[in-house]
């Protein structure tokens, strides 16, 4: 015999382990720099970095919204005004932007940005303004030591290319993309058949479930295996001491 609640608690526990809402950071990242202080120094982007966020969601504001807000501040614009959301299958998805974020102008670490993008599983990496040789790997390569924070494990590199760079054709937006991840994450799909996608829906959903599944993969590594297992060791003893509580009651009567 079984308390009556167990089934219902045992089938919340196994949604719980089901995710279908998540939180991306997206980094806007100038020709020639190179450290985390210079990167969350940027205040604006360019009109290629505005086309690139129209791709991957809507502009929303964010006072007083309603739904799924990313841990982003909805009361008084502590976070600034907008962010990025965007629906996808049946996931919701909030970008911290770092060009969105509010920005200090007196802080150089920009704390408030790193609060949120650097508690971010998976975070995009958009690179803009880079005029060098195409053959040059400086010019397109990204590594995670230039982001201090240790709970980031996928990195998703975006470089938006020049016509003289690429094949496809003239009149076309191109982004070359690059995935890096920390040690332990493991594979995950879709993968990286070409590195060069056309702006338009298809690398919108490419990219946007390399994000999911990049974030689902990262929980598997040892930076959050043992926390995961504590927190399900957790629930599992709540339901456990609620069946014991009820069949107490009932050898009682």
């Amino acid at each position: 015999m079984v308390s009556p609640d167990a089934k219902q608690l045992l089938l919340q526990f196994e949604e719980s382990m089901i995710c279908y809402t998540y939180k991306f950071g997206i980094i806007y990242c100038k020709k020639g720099q190179m450290s985390e202080e210079e990167i969350y120094s940027n205040e604006e982007g360019s009109s290629g970095f505005s086309q690139f966020l129209e791709l991957l969601g809507e502009k929303v504001e964010l006072l007083n919204r309603s739904g799924w807000v990313g841990g982003l501040d909805i009361k008084d614009n502590k976070d600034g005004p907008y962010s990025i959301y965007s629906q996808f299958l049946d996931n919701q998805i909030m970008f911290h932007v770092s060009t969105l974020l509010r920005h200090e102008s007196d802080d150089n670490q920009q704390i408030a940005k790193k609060l949120h993008i650097g508690n971010d599983v998976v975070v995009i990496v958009y690179q803009d303004e880079i005029l060098s040789s195409v053959n040059d790997p400086l010019t397109y390569s990204f590594s995670p030591a230039l982001i201090l924070s240790s709970y980031n494990h996928v990195f998703v590199v975006v470089r938006r290319l020049y016509h003289s760079e690429t094949s496809i054709g003239t009149g076309k937006i191109v982004y070359r993309v690059g995935v890096t991840t920390r040690k332990g994450v493991i594979d995950h799909k879709p993968k990286l058949y070409t590195d060069l996608f056309e702006h338009g829906p298809e690398f919108r959903n490419w990219l946007l479930l390399k994000c999911i599944n990049g974030e689902q993969a990262s929980y598997h590594s040892e930076g959050f295996k043992s926390s995961r297992q504590s927190a399900q060791q957790v629930q599992l003893s709540k339901i456990l001491t609620h069946h014991n509580t009820y069949m107490a009651n009932l050898d009682s009567k």
